[in-house]
């Protein structure tokens, strides 16, 4: 047998017989005592003279103390202790460097020049016919839009009535209308701007007919968006490139157009006066069909959900203890069917004591699902609770065997990781963070916003296929997990082993 089967088979040994070693040793200590006490008999005549007088004995020396002394930690004999501390102070600070390079720079990447990415923010503009009287003498008002929008920054896609009528088959005003605001729902654009028909006839006739109603610009120049969809960016950061082309439209509107309009007038002596004031104010209409209308939902659909991920660590490592018991009585097939019991029972229970306290603080469930919104958001709460859980579980499993001090590193790393593509528009990052559409935690945000915005549902197929291949891939590497830590253990068994016989010789 080569030494390196002798090694093994001790090893395999040391495994199985630790625990009987640690109950017969208690065993044998408490008879050893016994043993000695009743062995122990003093003699008489050591104790006492031929005169009767007790011995006096003579004072033995102290025996030294096999105790540590301590000392400063400059002092000469700690030195090897020293250079492992500067070693492992030196260690520690470039793990953390890397770490915060590499995982921090994810979370700061995500809102670096936002500004830089507006080409990939599509916005619909669309101009409906401006037609005039063939003997009218004032010339329109809407060509200078279109070499405004061209100056913008942004993806803007321009139509007139006839192109917008081909592209998606529409016909009249009123259904052209509608469409504009069914693309927004349905998240083909982040923003819209829609300019009605015959907006300078309008305008002519309300300075010109005889108590006609005054002209209002906000019945005209109109832009949609949805803020829920996403709040920390369509109007803090979108919306912008619409007030800024409202902004050049009214100065020109104002300081040039409504003036040379004014004079081409004037000359018929028909001007109705009493609507002027009303003609020199422009304005648009903002349009905020799905409004972030609560800030609780900041805790229902952003920072919940980060606590709801890190509850699914502190369940794990409460029963840490008795999984590492079970794991010496099961076998490996049938440990990994406990441990994935034991982690959806857990997370079926936390998901609804988590749901629980929204209902607790009245968030409106039924929005978008009617009265079973309430089931909908606990059932999308254990999906995603299951789906992270198995990852920690898994990944933590194998820290603890081999590195437990890089635990924490893992939850930071995996909590950024997740929320770096979630919380901030991927229209305004890097194609790079792209990789959170597969992430969980976007996935589920997803989901919590169609739940309580009623914004579209078409993404939810995909948001709750990817939390189910988050489950399935957690549960497939479970035994591979299992065998990581095997062979992690027996390695630092085998290492321990070969440390102790270098001790004895």
């Amino acid at each position: 047998m080569s030494v390196d089967d002798r090694e093994d088979a001790e090893v395999g040994k040391l495994l199985a017989d630790d625990k009987l070693n640690s109950r017969s040793n208690s065993n044998n200590e408490s008879g050893s005592i016994a043993d000695s006490a009743k062995d122990y008999e003093p003699s008489i005549d050591s104790l006492i003279t031929s005169k009767g007088n007790p011995v006096t004995e003579e004072p033995k020396a102290a025996a030294p103390s096999l105790a540590k002394e301590r000392t400063r930690f400059f002092s000469p004999k700690l030195k090897d202790h020293r250079k492992k501390v500067f070693i492992q102070f030196a260690m520690t600070n470039l793990v953390l460097f890397i770490f915060i390079l590499i995982i921090f720079d994810l979370f700061w990447g995500s809102t670096y020049q936002t500004t830089s990415h507006y080409n990939k923010v599509r916005i619909l503009a669309l101009i409906q016919d401006d037609q005039l009287d063939s003997d009218s003498t004032v010339t329109q008002m809407t060509p200078m839009l279109e070499e405004l929008i061209a100056e913008l920054p942004g993806q803007w896609h321009l139509y007139n009535t006839t192109s917008f009528a081909e592209k998606y088959g529409v016909n009249t005003t009123e259904e052209i209308n509608e469409k504009v605001i069914k693309l927004i729902y349905d998240e083909k654009f982040f923003l819209s701007f829609n300019v009605l028909p015959n907006v300078t006839q309008s305008l002519y006739q309300s300075l010109t007919v005889p108590n006609a109603t005054y002209w209002s610009s906000t019945d005209f120049f109109k832009s949609y968006y949805e803020s829920g969809r996403d709040p920390t960016g369509i109007k803090p950061f979108m919306l912008p490139l619409i007030t800024t082309l409202e902004s050049y439209f009214k100065s020109y509107y104002i300081s040039t157009y409504l003036p040379s309009f004014l004079s081409n007038i004037t000359s018929s002596n028909t001007y109705n006066t009493t609507n002027i004031a009303n003609a020199g104010s422009f304005n648009f209409e903002y349009v905020d069909n799905r409004p972030f209308y609560d800030r609780i939902f900041y805790s229902c659909t952003q920072i919940g959900v980060i606590y709801t991920l890190v509850l699914t660590v502190f369940q794990f490592l409460i029963m840490g203890p008795v999984h590492g018991q079970m794991a010496g009585l099961l076998k490996p097939k049938y440990m990994c069917l406990y441990r994935i019991t034991v982690t959806w029972c857990t997370c079926f229970i936390l998901s609804l004591f988590v749901c629980t306290i929204s209902a607790i603080y009245h968030v409106n469930f039924t929005l978008a699902f009617g009265r079973g919104g309430f089931m909908i958001y606990w059932m999308s709460t254990w999906l995603f609770m299951m789906a992270v859980a198995g990852a920690n579980e898994n990944v933590i499993s194998i820290l603890f065997a081999w590195k437990p001090q890089y635990t924490g590193l893992w939850i930071l790393g995996f909590v950024i990781l997740n929320i770096a593509p979630t919380f901030f528009t991927m229209a305004l990052d890097s194609n790079f963070y792209r990789y959170g559409y597969m992430m969980p935690l976007h996935n589920i945000v997803d989901i919590y916003r169609t739940l309580f915005l009623d914004l579209s549902r078409y993404k939810m197929g995909r948001n709750y296929g990817i939390l189910v291949a988050w489950i399935a891939l957690n549960t497939a590497c479970m035994p591979v997990a299992m065998k990581c830590i095997q062979l992690i253990v027996a390695h630092k068994t085998k290492a321990a082993l070969k440390e102790k016989r270098k001790q004895d010789k």
